[in-house]
């Protein structure tokens, strides 16, 4: 099912894309690997590129 952000709408396509780099990014947080200011810029990014 689609989902509606404050951005627009993220199909399951996009998410199907998301979801590998947002679980890589979860594990190098839990790995201590990086900040969390640094997952959220990550994010911010890999959500940006969606559009």
């Amino acid at each position: 099912m689609d989902q509606k952000t404050t951005a627009g709408l993220i199909t399951e396509a996009d998410w199907a894309r998301i979801n590998p780099m947002e679980a890589e990014l979860d594990r190098k947080l839990s790995a201590k690997e990086i900040s969390y200011e640094e997952y959220e810029k990550q994010m911010c990014e890999i959500l940006k590129s969606m559009w």
